[in-house]
């Protein structure tokens, strides 16, 4: 419940997603510093009948950092990950995992595609940070 509260959560209907940013976890607030790259950590996770195509890095309402997910060998979990540094600069970044296949013959219709996504985590840049 405590992690529920802090904002430490993220939702699914089949892939495990995760993301760091530099360091902290979804319901973080990280103190980003100008001049100074993000370091965004982002790790999905899929059982073996489940395909997910695309991992996304969202500032705000925008798009930010997109990658397509290499297929798991037949018969093997999907474990993708993306570490990377970034001159992003927003109030929230947050993650999204999509696509594929999986879920229509699990749940016996058409048309669901696997999808998480995480809370955010927030970002205060210096200039906020120096009013408080």
């Amino acid at each position: 419940l405590e992690a529920i509260r802090a904002g430490r959560t993220f939702i699914t209907n089949g892939p495990l997603l995760e993301l760091r940013v530099n360091g902290h976890s979804p319901g973080a607030t990280v103190n980003s510093t100008d001049g100074k790259p993000l370091r965004v950590a982002m790790r999905v996770l899929a059982p073996s009948w489940m395909r997910v195509d695309r991992l996304e890095l969202w500032a705000d309402d925008k798009l930010a950092w997109s990658a397509a997910i290499p297929a798991a060998n037949a018969g093997e979990a999907l474990s993708f990950e993306a570490d990377f540094e970034t001159p992003i600069r927003a109030r929230a970044l947050q993650a999204v995992a999509h696509g594929g296949t999986g879920l229509d013959k699990l749940l016996g219709r058409t048309g669901i595609e696997p999808l998480a996504f995480t809370n955010a985590v927030y970002l205060t840049p210096a200039a906020a940070r120096a009013k408080h």
